[in-house]
């Protein structure tokens, strides 16, 4: 089964699901595709290219924005439904006693990589083993991990690689940033809502999403302060002001709350794709947000 990469780095939040697909390692370095949700960074600080022959991921630092925007750590959290199995290594000739990878005992699924030192990093560094380090611990349909660029525990930049299988979607919705319409396979529809951009968090507003995307707002109900969404057997609440989702019951940690808006609802739209199991993108020049399914 051949799979396609790319990187999506989203802000928010954007975790997806995971698959329990066997991946088939292709000789070849293949570079990823930033989808940048920080739009207010003129460029990411770090470039990540995986190699699949060595099973490794090649960091390529922008040192100046290191300093810049004072980067002094770097999070790695797979999506839901996968662990790391053990600590990969960094390899490099030199840049391993200014950096230090770790993984949290509290969070299986995220790793650490502090800097220990900036002034004598490297450009580039590895880290290995990826593919063959990740532990399935439950069936999803995407295998993402997302990539976090930290300033005192506060993200400065985000990415995200999604390793999904490669299909064809027949609905592609765009929402453009402050505008009041939204496009289906490329018809216009408008709304009385706009998206917006906060603390480098894409806002959608939750009505024209479902919409779009056909599930009835009788689906969806809201009431003192809580939003459920019933898609097929699945059961989504999320309560405003709160950063927390249940699926089923399940709680799940959000980035940002959802939050009300000249009487709308907005949720950061890798949240929303992550609850309704959609695949995302983020154009930082037209400041469309796009989501992509199938019928």
């Amino acid at each position: 089964m051949k799979f396609k990469y790319a990187i999506n780095c989203l802000i928010s939040c954007c975790i997806v699901f995971l698959s329990s697909s066997t991946l088939v390692l292709a000789e070849t370095i293949q570079a990823y595709e930033i989808v940048s949700e920080s739009p207010n960074i003129e460029r990411s600080a770090l470039e990540v290219e995986q190699d699949l022959v060595e099973d490794a991921l090649r960091f390529k630092i922008d040192l100046e924005q290191i300093h810049n925007l004072s980067i002094d750590q770097i999070k790695l959290i797979l999506s839901e439904g996968s662990k790391w199995k053990q600590v990969p290594q960094i390899t490099s000739d030199k840049v391993g006693e200014n950096l230090q990878v770790s993984k949290l005992e509290e969070d299986e699924r995220c790793l650490v990589i502090d800097f220990l030192e900036t002034s004598n990093l490297e450009s580039s560094f590895d880290l290995q083993p990826i593919l063959s380090n990740i532990e399935e611990t439950a069936p999803y349909d995407h295998k993402s991990l997302n990539i976090y660029m930290m300033n005192q525990e506060k993200i400065v930049d985000e990415q995200m690689i999604s390793m999904e299988q490669e299909v064809s979607y027949n609905r592609i919705v765009n929402f453009r940033v402050g505008r009041s319409f939204y496009t289906v396979n490329e018809i216009l529809q408008t709304m009385d809502a706009v998206p917006y951009i906060e603390e480098g968090r894409i806002m959608i507003p939750v009505k024209y999403v479902l919409e779009a995307l056909e599930i009835p707002m009788s689906q969806a109900n809201y009431t003192n302060g809580r939003l459920t969404i019933i898609q097929g057997s699945k059961i989504i609440e999320v309560n405003l002001g709160s950063s927390e989702m249940r699926v089923n019951g399940k709680p799940r940690e959000m980035t940002t709350a959802p939050i009300v808006k000249e009487g709308r609802i907005y949720i950061p739209m890798s949240e929303i794709a992550h609850m309704l199991e959609v695949k995302i993108g983020w154009d930082s020049q037209t400041k469309i947000a796009t989501f992509s399914y199938n019928k």
